[in-house]
């Protein structure tokens, strides 16, 4: 009884070679019985099938893996270049905003933001979207107009939104300028990358 999931693979293969894929998709589908980690076993069974240019099959084992380990950002990132592969756009962008949200260090971020602003710009939805980032990046500015007006609670209560809606802003602000330059409007996407950089002046990222 063939066991591990390297024996499986490769005797799928000598099926598909054969002809018969029902035949190796049935003995590679045995990888999850190889893991009692569910999620590694269909990480697997996923990685197989994009291999052997089965981008749909590969789409639904990424999405079973995501399902044992929602908040595991590499399968997200998986899913997300599996859909990609497949001509789902939409479900792409999904899953790409879903890595931007999670995805803890900002080479992650850049390279969610760039796949977003691309795959928008395929679904022709991106001037709509660079409209969305610009209204969020905007939005501290239009707080701190207020502060001149307002004391006491309500003044701390004001500050307390400004720096919630800061963090948001940063990151609304790099997407904006990334969706600005590739409508090829450089120079409104500099002028908004300054304005990042004048809140955050150590962010080498920006």
């Amino acid at each position: 009884e063939v066991g591990d999931e390297a024996h499986l693979i490769s005797l799928g293969e000598q099926y598909a070679l054969m002809g018969d894929m029902e035949a190796a998709r049935k003995t590679w589908r045995r990888i999850l019985k190889v893991h009692d980690d569910k999620a590694t076993a269909w990480r697997l069974l996923a990685e197989t099938y994009a291999a052997h240019d089965l981008p749909d099959e590969a789409v639904g084992a990424y999405r079973s893996a995501v399902e044992e380990r929602p908040g595991d950002v590499g399968l997200l990132r998986s899913l997300a270049l599996a859909q990609e592969r497949s001509d789902d756009r939409e479900g792409a962008v999904g899953t790409w905003e879903r890595v931007h949200a999670l995805t803890p260090d900002d080479r992650g971020r850049r390279e969610a933001r760039q796949w977003l602003v691309r795959l928008y710009g395929g679904l022709k939805r991106l001037p709509r979207m660079v409209e969305q980032w610009r209204s969020v990046f905007d939005r501290p500015a239009t707080l701190r107009r207020r502060l001149k007006s307002t004391e006491g609670e309500e003044l701390s209560v004001l500050q307390a939104e400004i720096e919630e809606a800061l963090e948001r802003g940063l990151e609304a602000g790099r997407l904006l300028a990334e969706g600005l330059a590739r409508l090829d409007r450089g120079a409104e996407a500099e002028e908004v990358l300054r304005r990042v950089l004048a809140d955050a002046p150590g962010d080498i990222d920006t």
